[in-house]
């Protein structure tokens, strides 16, 4: 290697004390989270009353909000610890899971809004009483509308999932900025441009 040569490394944040406390702290809360959320989808799946309003939208919405809890835990807590604690074990198994785990937190963070609604909705529609409810929210439907609402999500979703990438930097001497999540060459070409 010659001196005009520079050596390319993965970006990466220096990780301090305060904030290494603050996501452990944020780690716990999720966990706890996690816990709380699967035992409010247990209570909505397996413990319905006669008077109770339906249960579908909450208890996937409860379901949603422990892999949003989950998927705190995957991306900011260990790479916060793999960082602060000098674990390559942790960095090279986040850069194994990585990009899978952010897309589909984006994923749910996009669902939980509609479930939000449509639980609302069907809430309304209970209290209200009227027989001539919204076909979206009667039992029969809502397969279809779970499904079509999950199906224009991942559509949505699909191409900033393509343009993800784990881009290796074998030259570089510190091994925590050897692997790096990156953007593929075809989506960094700005459209506008092209046109």
């Amino acid at each position: 290697m010659t001196d005009q040569e520079e050596v390319i490394c993965g970006y990466t944040e220096e990780v301090s004390t305060t904030r290494f406390v603050y996501i452990s702290i944020g780690g716990i809360i999720a966990l706890l989270g996690c816990v709380f959320n699967l035992l409010l989808l247990y209570l909505f799946t397996f413990r319905q009353l006669a008077n109770s309003p339906p249960q579908l939208y909450p208890a996937i919405l409860a379901f949603l909000d422990t892999l949003l809890c989950f998927f705190f835990l995957m991306i900011f807590v260990v790479d916060v610890n793999m960082i602060y604690n000098k674990s390559e074990y942790l960095f090279l198994l986040f850069h194994r899971y990585i990009i899978i785990t952010f897309i589909t937190a984006k994923l749910v963070q996009f669902l939980i809004p509609y479930l939000l609604m449509l639980g609302t909705l069907e809430r309304y529609t209970w209290i209200d009483n009227k027989h001539n409810k919204m076909a979206i929210l009667q039992p029969k439907y809502r397969p279809f509308t779970l499904g079509g609402l999950l199906l224009g999500a991942i559509l949505l979703r699909v191409p900033s999932a393509m343009a993800l990438t784990i881009t290796e930097f074998r030259k570089c001497p510190d091994f925590f900025r050897t692997l790096a999540v990156d953007v593929e060459e075809w989506a960094q070409v700005n459209l506008l441009e092209l046109f």
